[in-house]
């Protein structure tokens, strides 16, 4: 049975049901199709209903901008790739007026797998639920309050960025970078993502290298015959993380040691196999830093397996093979973060009781990063926590509670920022806020 609630009401409760119903898995995760065309029309007819118009659908292309993981899965899924995940713009109002409109973004496509739906008195299950449509729902609730409440004529523009191409390292790529490029966003872009109820406007952005080895294999009577892959991938991994570890803390770039994949089997020496490493930086500099850091890291890290392993007849061919096995590749880097201020907006904010997170270092990485622009002011704001509502995880969920009061600060937002647009130019707040 559902709660009555003030704004989240039970119709949109039951347009986040079959949302979740649908499978919008991204074929980053898994290289099939999803239905997530399915979900962007759910979402847009029920944001029609409310006088939206369809301003544009967005289709990724192929190009050497694009991650190299991005335009390997391109390869692995073939021409559907991009067609499977557009991105939709939805507007309402003066929206052609930048100065004017609040634009609010938030991406369709999940993780995987999809999970069973359920629904309890105050608490929502499904995949997506938290990260992220749930969020992009209660949105368009607060719209909906928002306009049946609102009795001035609307000054203001919204815009609506309903985008694919975000979940699986694609980091908004094919997605929400087009729409920036394409000029649908406004003065203020609220990236509708879980951040504990306060927002941030600062992210981080990540880098990811793959270790590749490529040699031959053997079995167990002549392990000597192989390239020992696993043997040289974990000594990587330990001689450049020993390395890197130290150095990245004093930049705050945080370092993941992800997967290393060689084979299961016991009775196998395996000559193929990849090492992934993470990066996460929060100063575009400190990305070029890493970059540097990593090919020095990795260049110490061979000669030391060289050092370690020489003379042990064992590794004699993983060490005479060396040069041509072993190889690395960026996956992705380069990419930008968002850091921004703006007084204005962010006394605007605050008036609508939206305030800026206290612990400022907790951000992450998502692709508001794209959100990054010298004539507007981008936050990462939305309900509940990406770690205590499991996002990514098999127990996914958001209580309504929480979903009400998120949908209840946009109503106030959306109040708060047309009212900025009733005054005159001159009395319009130019609060003075600490940029501390």
């Amino acid at each position: 049975m559902k709660m009555a609630h003030s704004v989240l009401t039970p119709s949109y409760q039951e347009l986040l049901l079959r949302l979740l119903e649908i499978d919008t898995v991204s074929p980053m995760e898994t290289g099939t199709l999803s239905d997530l065309s399915k979900a962007n029309m759910e979402f847009t007819q029920a944001a029609v209903a409310l006088g939206f118009e369809v301003v544009t659908e967005v289709i990724g292309q192929d190009s050497n901008k694009l991650p190299a993981s991005v335009r390997r899965k391109v390869q692995e899924v073939g021409a559907p790739f991009f067609p499977n995940q557009p991105s939709m713009v939805l507007g309402l109002g003066d929206w052609r007026n930048r100065e004017r409109t609040i634009m609010f973004n938030f991406h369709m496509d999940t993780v995987g797998p999809v999970l069973p739906v359920k629904q309890t008195t105050d608490r929502i299950e499904g995949r997506g639920v938290v990260d992220n449509k749930g969020p992009g729902v209660a949105v368009l609730a607060a719209i909906d309050r928002w306009l049946a409440k609102n009795d001035k004529p609307q000054r203001i523009g919204i815009l609506i960025q309903v985008v694919g191409g975000e979940e699986g390292g694609a980091m908004g790529t094919y997605g929400t970078r087009m729409l920036f490029d394409q000029s649908y966003y406004g003065a203020l872009n609220v990236f509708v993502i879980p951040s504990e109820g306060q927002y941030f406007d600062s992210s981080t952005s990540s880098m990811t290298v793959e270790i590749n080895v490529d040699g031959n294999s053997a079995t167990d009577d002549s392990p000597s015959a192989a390239v020992n892959a696993t043997l040289l991938l974990s000594a990587m991994a330990t001689s450049i993380s020993k390395t890197l570890a130290p150095e990245l803390e004093k930049h705050q770039v945080k370092m993941t040691v992800a997967g290393l994949h060689t084979g299961s089997m016991h009775n196998r020496v395996y000559g193929q196999g990849k090492l992934l490493m993470n990066f996460s930086y929060r100063l575009q500099k400190d990305g070029q830093l890493t970059e540097q850091a990593f090919g020095s890291a990795y260049d110490q890290a061979v000669t030391k397996f060289v050092s370690d392993f020489s003379g042990i007849p064992l590794f004699k061919r993983t060490i005479d093979q060396l040069s041509t096995s072993l190889t690395y590749r960026w996956l992705k880097k380069g990419l930008p973060v968002l850091d921004n201020r703006d007084h204005r907006l962010e006394s605007l904010l605050n008036r609508a009781g939206i305030n800026r997170h206290k612990h400022n270092e907790r951000t992450f990485t998502c692709d508001a990063m794209w959100g990054q622009q010298h004539d507007a002011y981008s936050i990462m704001y939305g309900p509940g926590s990406l770690e205590e509502n499991g996002a990514h995880t098999a127990d996914e969920f958001i209580s309504i509670h929480e979903l009400e009061s998120f949908s209840q600060s946009i109503v106030q937002l959306l109040a708060q920022f047309n009212h900025e647009f009733t005054l005159p130019e001159r009395t319009r707040v130019q609060a003075k806020i600490p940029t501390a």
